[in-house]
């Protein structure tokens, strides 16, 4: 078994980063999650705090105390993210030393302690790989099993939680299926390898949801796998300081349509075209129903924008089409076998 001096002396492979704001709640289990890993290779940790207003800093300070070879704590004074700082960028990825990186942002945490090696071991032996990312289990803000009661139920139950093991393709990105949560996932460290421009223009894609631009970038720069095995819980919570949350009833159809046309042209830096026709058409859709079930002038307004500025219309229309008719034939199958001869 390898000692802890001899692990220290080690180049590290994995570089952890974690993400927080108040998360005084649940930065525990995330970092505690972190150190009941088991490997045979260094792993760093890399916690940014974006100026929380409760405790979380002093917590995250309390474990750099505790494991000040393996944590390196960076906390703000003042929020990055109000200020439009891509803090990513600016100090989160040049104190990145791993040849890998994965990802666990400050109210997730793991719950297997083999999780970083058996996706260390994957990328190792399959150099073709960029990522790989598992399933989750979706649990409230106490840490319950998430269940039908919940309100977020419906929209979120089997997101990320029953996925099956395979390559995850850019058709499948395109219905806004990725190769997992973001708590799931490790992949390699190609950030130093990206020109400048293209940077750039990632950082000012503002508007794309970060999970599909990495999601994205990973499936432009080779293959991507998704592990079928549930190491990780994935919080999912109304009350908590989540985007999930933040966003909660929201009308985002406008910035739903910015970002997919984002994600569109830094995919054409790479020569790659995804089709996001059924994005586009689900977005329309909502903003026809955000207008209907409340015809305030903002929402006419994001609803004549998203018809005017979403491309493809055609395709759209033609999706939206393929759609109804799959309803209506499950309605008419349906009404078909309950009827009485």
């Amino acid at each position: 078994m390898t000692s802890k001096m001899e692990m220290s002396e080690k180049e590290v492979q994995v570089s952890v980063i974690c993400i927080s704001y108040n998360h005084e709640k649940y930065i525990r289990d995330t970092l505690n999650g972190i150190f009941i890993q088991k490997t045979n290779f260094r792993y760093e940790v890399i916690v940014h705090d974006d100026a929380s207003t409760d405790e979380t800093a002093a917590i995250i300070m309390e474990y750099a105390a505790q494991y000040p070879d393996t944590i390196i704590p960076i906390c703000q004074t003042k929020n990055q993210y109000s200020q439009g700082i891509p803090f990513l960028f600016e100090y989160i990825l040049p104190k990145v030393n791993g040849k890998y990186i994965a990802y666990c942002e400050g109210d997730d945490y793991w719950t297997d302690p083999l999780k970083l090696q058996r996706q260390y071991d994957f990328l190792e032996k399959n150099p073709k790989y960029v990522a790989c990312g598992h399933n989750v289990i979706l649990v409230e803000d106490d840490n319950r099993f998430m269940t039908k009661d919940s309100p977020l139920y419906s929209k979120y139950f089997e997101t990320y939680t029953d996925m099956i093991d395979h390559d995850y393709t850019l058709e499948e990105l395109g219905r806004q299926a990725m190769y997992g949560q973001t708590c799931t996932r490790m992949y390699r460290n190609f950030w130093n390898n990206l020109p400048k421009d293209f940077k750039n223009q990632y950082i000012l894609s503002n508007e794309a949801n970060e999970d599909l631009k990495l999601s994205l970038l990973c499936y432009c720069l080779g293959k991507v796998r998704c592990m079928s095995g549930k190491y990780a819980h994935h919080r999912k919570s109304v009350i908590n300081d989540s985007y999930t949350a933040r966003m909660r009833g929201k009308n985002q159809c406008r910035q739903i349509l910015k970002g997919c046309l984002q994600l569109e042209q830094l995919a054409e830096y790479f020569h790659v075209f995804p089709d996001f026709s059924p994005v586009y058409a689900g977005n329309v859709n909502a903003a026809w129903i955000q207008w209907f079930q409340k015809p305030c002038l903002k929402n006419i307004k994001i609803l004549i924008y998203t018809l005017f500025h979403t491309p493809n219309k055609v395709r759209v229309v033609q999706y939206d089409l393929k759609i109804l008719v799959k309803k209506l034939n499950t309605l008419w199958r349906g009404a078909v076998n309950g009827r009485k001869f």
